[in-house]
Formats: structure tokens, sequence, C-alpha cells
């Protein structure tokens, strides 16, 4: 039932997430795809451990490794393809659509040469609207 389930989310995850092709992309989304797939897996793969851990006899549950670590797998790749999509705002109006997005961090790194210092901004959009 399990695998079912899974099946149909990671189609679902890849037929209804279409990615931008951005000329200012520069090849950085699929390695911040991949990144947060194989975080989301590290992620699982160490909750998995912890929920063995309470239980009563560990040496019994190894298949909750597996079970986190794919969990965590699919999670990551739904949160990379929703971060790579180009959506940065959670709720975009456009004339009378209202559309819910995955919030998406957007970072800026600025450099100042004449002071000599830099900074990283990070921001998230909360409402976007398109005239």
């Amino acid at each position: 039932m399990f695998k079912k389930i899974a099946c149909i989310a990671v189609a679902f995850t890849l037929i209804f997430s279409a990615s931008n092709a951005l000329a200012q992309d520069e090849g950085q989304g699929m390695a911040r795809i991949l990144r947060s797939t194989v975080y989301g897996g590290a992620i699982g793969l160490v909750a998995g451990a912890a929920f063995m851990l309470f239980t009563d006899n560990p040496e019994n549950h190894f298949d909750f490794l597996a079970t986190g670590a794919g969990i965590g797998i699919l999670g990551g790749l739904g949160y990379g393809l929703a971060t790579s999509s180009g959506r940065i705002a959670i709720v975009e109006v456009e004339q009378d659509n209202v559309k819910l997005h995955v919030p998406t961090v957007a970072t800026v790194h600025n450099e100042f040469t004449r002071y000599n210092r830099s900074e990283t901004v990070a921001t998230v959009g909360l409402v976007g609207y398109r005239f």
C-alpha cells in the first residue's frame, strides 16, 4: 500500500510541477533539486534511526531506516522541485485567480567593495500580485 502511495505521489509531483529554464539560473536548478533530495534522504534516515531506537527491540526494526530515508527523499524531491520552479510568493493573485504555493526562500549576496564588506540577505515572498 505504501509503495502505491509513494509512486502516485512521485508521479503527481513530477507531472504538476513544471520547472522554468531561466537564463540567469546558470544550471543551478538541477543541483538544487539533487542537493535537497540528498539532504532530505539523510534527514529521513536519521529520523528513522531515532524512531528505531525508541522501540522496545531496535534490532527488529531496521525497516524504519528505509522508510525514513524514502519519505525524506520524496520530501526533499518535492521541496527541490517547488523551490526551483520560479515561484517566489506563498499567495499569488492574477486577475480573479488566487494560487497558493510553497514559500521559496531567496538569498542575495551583496558585495560592497568600497566598504570592504559583504552581506547575504534571505527573503520570503508572502503575496505576489500580477497587474
